[in-house]
């Protein structure tokens, strides 16, 4: 099996068109009546009409006006008696809550990166009991942080060449690793292997599966923690 890098840029350069939007503060909103007509059920077309025909209402405020409508036009309380003002700026707090959710989560996946390197370096099978097959993934993990590190929890995600999710396995440590980046620590967890599971055949049969290390734990010796949970939810949810 190949060894992959988790692609932690995506998220960045997400984060970084954001921030060059929202870089001069609120959308510049012109003064067109158009903006500050209360939206009832019979006036929302005429009122985008006379947003349409205003040039001096910016392309960004229509945009923001449009998102805002389709976000939330399925709840008549959250459009019916608001300006389309008032629903961009809606949108705006919408968005940059959004980023600076993306912004506090993508800095804490690359903290955890940025303390230990981890490799997988392959599964051995062990069928001495055949009621108890085991799938035994072997994995390095070096301290590259300035401290020791007490355990770390993360998920090795197995992918098929065009990116099918095969398993997703829970790994963590249990014993001290010392900050020293040329001598990684070595690690074997077992896993039970199910003979009529199609997708634990494939982890043991496949050669060209990818696997993705996502850490979402890591606890130093001295008691400090980085914790990714937002990360962890989403891969076990899939």
């Amino acid at each position: 099996m190949k060894n992959s890098r988790l692609f932690i840029y995506t998220p960045i350069l997400i984060i970084i068109s954001s921030l060059l939007f929202f870089g001069c503060g609120k959308s510049s909103k012109s003064d067109s009546a158009a903006l500050n007509k209360k939206i009832t059920l019979h006036n929302i077309e005429e009122i985008t009409k006379e947003i349409i025909e205003d040039k001096n209402i910016s392309s960004s405020d229509i945009e923001l006006f449009i998102n805002s409508i389709t976000r939330l036009g399925a709840t008549q309380d959250s459009i019916l008696g608001k300006t389309a003002k008032e629903l961009i700026d809606s949108q705006e707090d919408f968005l940059r809550d959004r980023d600076n959710e993306i912004l506090s989560n993508t800095s804490t996946r690359i903290n955890l990166f940025l303390q230990h390197l981890f490799k997988y370096e392959g599964i051995t099978i062990n069928d001495q009991d055949k009621n108890n097959r085991l799938n035994n993934i072997i994995f390095t993990i070096a301290n590259t942080s300035d401290k020791p590190i007490k355990k770390i929890e993360g998920l090795l995600s197995f992918y098929s060449k065009d990116g099918q999710l095969i398993k997703i396995y829970s790994l963590s440590t249990a014993t001290e690793i010392k900050p020293d980046k040329s001598k990684p620590a070595r690690f074997s967890m077992p896993f039970k292997h199910d003979i009529t599971s199609e997708r634990d055949n494939i982890i043991r049969t496949s050669r060209d599966l990818n696997a993705v290390w996502t850490p979402t734990l890591l606890v130093f010796s001295d008691g400090e923690k980085i914790i990714d949970k937002a990360t962890a939810e989403d891969l076990k949810n899939k």
